[in-house]
Parts: C-alpha cells; structure tokens; sequence
C-alpha cells in the first residue's frame, strides 16, 4: 500500500512516462505480442490497429483498474471487482471527493490525485489522461474508498452479507429452458453489488447473462458465461493476490470413501477433492471418487496423522476443512509461460501443474498471454 502522497506522484509519473493504455494491460512490456494475444482473448475491447501503434516502442502496457491498482499499491482487481469490495460508495460531488479515492463509472474507474485531478489509463484512443475536476468528473458515478488504500479506515466491504445460498452448480444461461432459483439470485446480488443493472428475480436471463460477461471481462477470466468456482471466488472478491480460497461446494454430511463398481459421487464429493487439491493432491475435481481420489485421501490422512482408512468422515472433514485457511495466489501469465513452468517456479515441482488447472478451472493445458490462473500454497 502507497501513501496517498506516494500514490499522487505515482500517479503523475505513469501518466507522464512509459505507459500506454492496453486493456487487459497490468504493467507487462507492450509488444506486438501482447497485443494480438489479448486481442484474440478480448477482440471487442482490444482493435488490433489502433492498439498495434505503441507496440515495440519501450512503453508498459496498463488499463484502467492496473493503473489505480499500481497507484495505490494493491492487489490487481478489475474495476467491478474494486467497486464491489469498496470499503465506502459516495455519490460524485466535489464536497465528498478526497486525494486518494478512486472515481468509477461501469467499466472504468480512475484516481482522485493532487488537487482533485483525475488521473486515469484512458483508452486506446486517449491513453494516459490527466483532466481538471471539473472537466472529468462527470463522466463518472461514484467516488470509492478503496479496500486495501490508505484511506481505509478498515477492509470491511460497503456490501452487506449476501442471504442468498452460494452456488453449487454452475449457473449460466439457457435460452427456451432459464436457470432458476435462490442461488441464481445470489449470482445475481453480487453482479449488482459489481456495478451491473439488473433485476434479482433468480432467473438468469439475458441481461443477466450480459453483466456476468461483462464482470468475467472486467476479471481477466474467462469470458464463457458460466458462473463455476473460479468466476464464483471472483464475485465473493476476497481480492486476486493472495485470496482465501473459499470451498464453493458443500461440505459433507455422509462419509466420503472409494467403492469399486458403485463410485459415490455428488458435489459434496467435489468439497473433499476440492480440499483435497487445496492441500496440495493433483486430481480431478469431478464429483466422482475414484481411486486417484481415495489415493489422495490416504496420502492426506497419512501426512495429517490421521487414521489412514480412506474415509473421509469427521475427522478428515474438519483436518481437511482446519487446512483449507492456507492461502492461494493468482499468476498472470506471461509471454513464454508453461503451465508446467510455472508450477515448477512457483510450487517447485513441475508435475504440479494439475492443482493449478483444478483450482483454475480449465481443461486445457493451453494458455495465453494475460490469462490469471490461481495456484496453490506452495
């Protein structure tokens, strides 16, 4: 965290020297690469032409949420993220605005500086701008104190406690058959608490659909709109770097064991490989417990001290539950990046992979250039 003297010359030295606006942007080198790699994630928000004339030059690429985040010195969140774990929303005025705050509009956010100037990674078209109070303010519809800034009094969210049921399916939309529910309204909730207009009726419509794209937009994510774990712990927004990863599955009230020819299966099973992959196993996270699940049960109970049975009743449940407060981290991949170098630089042991893409939620070893991946404690 900068101090909000640190973070205002932060702020006139990025927009003055060596960055340039590119979505998807959080300080890498801005290269032809990057560019035509976030463009083919993102072509909508990312126009290869105008994007391609600062590339090569020596600039970093930034956009909007990775600018105020390095300002201030935080985590990176997308600007829906950043709303949604605002410690205070305050409407826009010039009696409520202070140095230090963000300013936010849906899909973009910028920072409060010196003299109530607005500093911001603007666009393709703009890039870095600095525009007085009274020229930019408008534009925008709230002023936020930022979790994690120096103006937080604390890292209590301005959202309440959402009472709607977590998901344990993965909601999305269905046209001619709408998902339904209290835990489509819970999607829903958190999608109004990013910034996204819409109804909390718990049917997952269209303009449902269009905000969840927009939100898995705004993360870096992948812009498949299915709300499964990994969108799921971005709307809970514990924040990117070093987030608790909280269980989305419920936990157990039957005891979880392999049976060969009759394999138990469930989302309470997907809570054990959950935590099991938490704690370090490399498995499938599928809802069926098979041999590499009861494998990596017995290797979990062994290395915990407790009876090596491969049941996970009790006992097991609240070792495996106790454990699950290790924290993971998020790694935005780079250009050249492996998912088995990266296992192997961050974890030490490229055959670690797996957890990455289990914790991930992806099926493919394929990765590009600005995807965040979430990975285990090492």
């Amino acid at each position: 965290m900068r101090t909000i003297a640190e973070s205002n010359q932060r702020a006139k030295d990025m927009c003055a020297n060596g960055y340039r606006y590119l979505y998807g942007g959080k300080g890498q080198d801005y290269t032809t690469g990057l560019v035509n790699s976030l463009h083919s994630m993102y072509p909508s928000h990312v126009p290869l032409e105008e994007a391609l004339k600062d590339a090569d030059k020596g600039y970093k690429a930034i956009d909007c949420s990775g600018f105020l985040c390095d300002v201030l010195g935080i985590g990176n969140m997308g600007s829906a993220q950043i709303r949604s774990t605002a410690v205070k929303r305050l409407s826009v005025s010039k009696a409520n605005a202070r140095e230090g705050m963000a300013i936010w509009k849906s899909g973009h956010v910028a920072y409060v500086g010196e003299g109530l100037k607005i500093y911001e990674a603007s666009s393709t078209k703009t890039d870095m701008r600095v525009s007085s109070w009274e020229e930019r303010a408008g534009a925008f519809t709230e002023l936020l104190i930022v979790k994690g800034s120096a103006l937080a009094e604390s890292d209590d969210p301005a959202k309440g406690a959402n009472p709607y049921p977590i998901p344990t399916r993965t909601i999305k939309y269905v046209a001619g058959n709408t998902m339904k529910g209290d835990d489509v309204r819970w999607v829903q909730l958190e999608l109004v608490e990013a910034g996204y207009n819409i109804e909390i009726d718990g049917s997952f419509g269209p303009a449902s659909n269009e905000a969840l794209l927009a939100f898995q937009a705004s993360c870096k994510i992948s812009v498949d709109g299915k709300c499964g774990p990994d969108t799921r712990q971005h709307l809970i927004a514990n924040g990117p770097v070093g987030m608790a990863v909280v269980n989305p599955y419920p936990m157990p009230t039957r005891t979880i064991y392999y049976v060969p020819g009759g394999t138990m299966k469930g989302d309470d099973v997907r809570w054990v490989q959950f935590a099991l992959v938490q704690s370090g196993a490399s498995i499938e996270i599928d809802g069926s417990f098979g041999p590499a699940s009861n494998k990596a049960l017995l290797a979990y109970q062994e290395a915990n001290g407790l009876e090596v049975d491969g049941r996970c009743g009790p006992a097991t449940r609240q070792s495996l539950q106790d454990n699950s407060v290790a924290t993971s981290q998020t790694y935005t991949v780079q250009g050249g990046d492996t998912l088995w170098g990266i296992a192997e630089s961050l974890l030490g042991n490229g055959s670690r992979y797996g957890e990455i893409m289990a914790l991930s939620g992806i099926s493919s070893t394929d990765i590009v250039v600005g995807q965040v991946l979430t990975v285990p404690a090492a």
